[in-house]
């Protein structure tokens, strides 16, 4: 294996690689978090094994009071490649919400891809994964999800406001 060309694309791939936008995550969020955000295209690429590759607009995990997302996505391509890897594009998600969440998701075109053994392809918009008065609004132009390999899993999930089946 010629390791200087592995470092070079792994290097454009970092530098390629999609950032998530107006991102909460972990911790205790509590009460009026609202989040705006909107992002042209995006792209996340994992190769090797036990990667994650990541598209995530919007966006807030662990507790949460009174939420509010507006996120907007062009194009999002997430791919994982090889073994043991993850591709997973979210917009809008909120999860562990408690009360008056709302979230209004809309996006493009949105492709997810993994090839290779124990990958999952998963494709999230809007989600809200529970705990009352919710309201999901989505918008979504077209949505790939790609699985190959053995063991693989894939899950689109357009809506969704309990568990979505595929964590």
């Amino acid at each position: 294996m010629n390791k200087p060309l592995g470092f070079a694309v792994a290097a454009w791939v970092s530098s390629c690689a999609g950032l998530a936008l107006a991102q909460v995550q972990g911790g205790v969020v509590r009460g009026n978090t609202e989040i705006n955000a909107a992002v042209g295209a995006q792209t996340a690429i994992a190769v090797g094994a036990g990667n994650q590759a990541k598209n995530r607009t919007g966006v807030v995990q662990g507790n949460a009071g009174s939420t509010s997302i507006n996120a907007i996505a062009g194009a999002q391509t997430t791919i994982a490649a090889g073994v043991g890897n993850k591709a997973q594009s979210n917009i809008g998600v909120a999860s562990n919400t408690g009360g008056n969440t709302q979230i209004n998701a809309a996006v493009g075109n949105m492709t997810t891809i993994a090839a290779g053994a124990h990958n999952t392809a998963k494709t999230n918009v809007g989600v809200v994964k529970d705990r009352s008065n919710a309201k999901v609004t989505v918008g979504v132009g077209s949505v790939t999800n790609v699985v190959g390999g053995a063991g693989q899993k894939g899950c689109i999930n357009i809506g969704t406001k309990g568990t979505d089946g595929c964590d």
